[in-house]
């Protein structure tokens, strides 16, 4: 989602959110080449509160039926 906060915006902006994004990127890449068939078992996430964020909890995952 662009419009999240996670990195500020504007003159709070994050010098470092261009590495972070890139960061996530190639991870959640590599997991999905990994696991292609990855299956989530949550119907929904479970999202901790904090101040000034929320943030995952816990997001149970399967690799599916093979992983190289």
């Amino acid at each position: 989602a662009r419009d999240n906060l996670a990195f500020g915006t504007g003159i709070h902006n994050c010098i470092g959110k261009a590495l972070g994004v890139t960061q996530a990127r190639v991870a959640v890449g590599a997991v999905f080449d990994r696991f292609p068939d990855l299956t989530v078992l949550d119907e929904r996430p479970v999202w901790r509160k904090t101040m000034p964020n929320k943030r995952l909890d816990r997001l149970r995952v399967t690799p599916g039926t093979e992983s190289r």
